[in-house]
């Protein structure tokens, strides 16, 4: 089991920029690829993904990275703050940004951070989004748990022009589980209007009771409002094939 150290893991923010050979665009990742970081009365520690460690699918334009094996984020002292169990990225240049994790909190009750990084790409405007995410809670040790989010009371936020700056979509409320039991919520929030977008970010944050273990994930896409006319192509096609068939 690997263990992270208060601070000391951190990497340095660094930009990595990729062609978008198909939309002869460019996009940009600023900051690590995950960031996330876990506080209790232990203290906090720290745990980054560089763009490095992600794998590369030409056939999507898309990078993803998955966590090979539990982590454990200790304090200075060697307290065990929280455990990572699970953790995934997805990037696509289209641009989509999806996270997932899978954590434990220790002994008290745990405050967890997962970012993304800034996803920068070519102005898109007029621009709209999408969002939807999905988190599980399970009691551990017997005495109830409890989820709650800190993005104004929700724990799932997706922004857009500038670092977790303008809010698009905030999802999944506080709740509390029984003894023993496991509870699941899920959030969605359809295309919506966002106007000039430039980039795009997303984290999930959320206080966690002691012992208690809880996993999410979420996806994150922007994209050009389609033209009248290429709706209207749509209608007719989808029209001529109904009759098609009829």
């Amino acid at each position: 089991m690997k263990r992270c150290t208060t601070g000391f893991r951190r990497a340095n923010w660094i930009v990595l920029s990729l062609c978008v050979l198909a939309a002869n665009a460019s996009a940009s990742f600023t900051g690590p690829a995950l960031h996330i970081e876990a506080t209790s009365t232990w203290g906090t520690a720290s745990y980054d993904v560089s763009f490095e460690q992600l794998a590369y699918n030409p056939e999507k334009d898309s990078y993803s990275w998955n966590l090979g094996g539990p982590v454990e984020m200790t304090s200075q002292d060697g307290h065990v703050i929280g455990t990572l169990s699970g953790l995934s990225s997805f990037y696509q240049q289209d641009p989509i940004i999806g996270l997932g994790f899978a954590v434990q909190a220790g002994s008290s009750a745990t405050h967890f951070t997962i970012n993304s990084a800034l996803l920068s790409f070519s102005t898109i405007n007029p621009a709209e989004g999408q969002a939807s995410s999905g988190v599980s809670v399970t009691d551990f040790d017997g005495d109830g748990a409890s989820f709650t989010g800190t993005i104004g009371g929700n724990s799932y936020g997706a922004y857009y022009n500038g670092f977790l700056t303008n809010l698009f979509s905030s999802q999944i409320g506080s709740f509390a589980v029984g003894s023993n039991l496991t509870d699941v919520r899920n959030g969605a929030f359809g295309f919506a209007g966002m106007g000039s977008v430039s980039d795009m970010s997303a984290t999930f944050d959320f206080v966690l009771s002691a012992n208690d273990m809880a996993s999410g994930t979420s996806r994150y896409e922007v994209r050009a409002v389609p033209e009248p006319a290429s709706i209207l192509a749509l209608a007719i096609g989808a029209l001529a094939l109904r009759r098609r068939r009829k």
